[in-house]
């Protein structure tokens, strides 16, 4: 399948009027990402130009005393932005495709599809018996838990090696495994297929699924243990089904993977890249996330600098921005065109945040200034807790809005169509797809989206509030 961008000119009325048709509810499922993409962009895309983040801008106050860029926190708090020596704590809370999980009363409390979340049996928020975790990362199928001493561990399906393990096996493992090796672990995502985590040293390491060169190198076999991706001094990982991105120490991305809507943020559209390529125009990122269909990075401002598919909202109106434009031709079918963004954009209207969370076609921030979520996007299952599934019009999704859920947020994360907030009390508060039990635990196998946060009850596990 070959791709062509075209400036968005052209193309403007046909892309509004399909545009229009999504926010309305038409074209029924969203496609899902294929294996078959590539192609070369239009050489008369202009790729160098993009936003410049704002000078000076004021300096987030929110949360008070947590999580200072260049101050070492107290054991057991939140850091989700860089600290002393340019290194990023640990993600709190982290959500995969059918289940949730975070860190509470010094262990990993997981809920959602049980033979997914570490333990059989049952749906309500359960402790793993993990002490002291320092970081969680839920894939679809796969979870992960970097416990007190550095020690990775996953559990959860092993058929294309995932675990790392050095075997695969059609039997999944239900509670958490050491991955071997991997005894210095500071950050790790999970996906469907494939786990990265880095380790001390700023080394980062990737096993499972190569397809689309989602690992950082090149294979035709499955990798069922870790093995590193060269020349790479990284921070933080996030990795989704088809590709994954590294901040690196120097505030430089580098992604690889999947490219067909642009996600590397390389200048391109192409079947991808199993080697890391770096993320054109941007040189002052402290965290970064990634969804099926694009990837953001959080400045060093508080500024959002996102890049890959935005005609379903995910990039607001910064799908007008220079390196942005059309592939495919938009009278065919959808998934042969789309509009993306091959560089960072902004986001216009999004405020400072101080923390970030992606979802299949949303985008939302907690805020920097009082800790509010501001979000968006389509909204396709609820997941930004308006309380509504379609938006009363098609600048309502373009346009950054708050939603229902309380101000005072610390720690965010979503993934295919739930979304999570964490409270400084610990309270963890969620809405969105629920088939699962995902988004509310107490109402599994519901068929109807939680449209308003859910109070998610902790207090069983000691220590919390419900």
């Amino acid at each position: 399948m070959t791709y062509v961008i075209s400036r968005l000119g052209s193309l403007l009325p046909i892309f509004l009027s399909a545009f229009l048709a999504v926010a309305c509810g038409a074209g029924g499922a969203e496609p899902t990402p294929g294996v078959d993409a590539g192609g070369a962009p239009d050489a008369g895309l202009d790729l160098d130009a993009s936003p410049a983040p704002d000078a000076d801008p004021a300096a987030p106050t929110w949360p008070p005393a947590e999580g200072v860029p260049g101050e070492a926190p107290a054991a057991g708090d939140f850091v989700d932005v860089c600290v002393a020596g340019g290194r990023c704590g640990g993600d709190l809370i982290s959500l995969g495709h059918s289940s949730s999980i975070v860190v509470h009363a010094g262990d990993a409390v997981a809920w959602g599809r049980a033979d997914w979340t570490g333990r059989p049996g049952g749906f309500a928020a359960l402790p793993l018996g993990v002490t002291a975790p320092r970081d969680v990362a839920m894939g679809a199928g796969i979870g992960c838990i970097v416990d007190a001493g550095g020690q990775l561990r996953c559990w959860g399906e092993n058929d294309r090696g995932q675990l790392g393990l050095g075997t695969s096996s059609a039997s999944p493992e239900p509670t958490p495994v050491a991955v071997p090796g991997m005894v210095d672990v500071v950050d790790a995502c999970a996906a469907r297929n494939h786990v990265c985590a880095v380790r001390a040293d700023g080394s980062l390491w990737c096993w499972g699924n190569p397809e689309q060169g989602r690992l950082g190198f090149a294979s035709v076999v499955d990798v069922p243990s870790p093995r590193q991706v060269p020349d790479l001094d990284v921070v933080k990982v996030a990795c989704e089904m088809w590709h994954t991105c590294a901040l690196l120490r120097d505030g430089r991305v580098a992604c690889f993977g999947e490219n067909r809507f642009g996600q590397l943020g390389n200048g391109t559209v192409s079947d991808g890249s199993s080697g890391p390529t770096i993320v054109r125009s941007l040189t002052d990122a402290v965290d970064i996330e990634v969804s099926l269909r694009h990837s953001c990075a959080r400045r060093s401002s508080g500024e959002l600098a996102c890049w890959g598919r935005s005609d379903y909202g995910g990039l607001g109106t910064g799908w007008t921005a220079d390196g942005c434009g059309f592939t495919g031709d938009p009278t065919e079918p959808e998934g042969d065109g789309a509009s993306v963004c091959v560089v960072p954009v902004a986001i216009p209207g999004m405020p400072l945040a101080h923390d970030l969370a992606l979802m299949d076609t949303d985008t939302c921030v907690v805020a920097a200034a009082d800790g509010a979520l501001w979000c968006v996007g389509n909204n396709s299952s609820y997941q930004q807790g308006t309380g509504m599934i379609r938006p009363p019009s098609r600048e309502w999704f373009l346009t950054p809005h708050t939603t229902l859920f309380d101000d005072g947020a610390i720690e965010l994360d979503g993934a295919e169509r739930h979304l999570c907030l964490r409270y400084s009390d610990d309270e963890v508060r969620c809405a969105g797809w629920n088939y699962h039990g995902q988004a509310d635990p107490s109402a599994p196998s519901s068929t109807t989206p939680t449209a308003t946060p859910v109070l998610i009850s902790l207090a069983f596990a000691g220590g919390g509030d419900d």
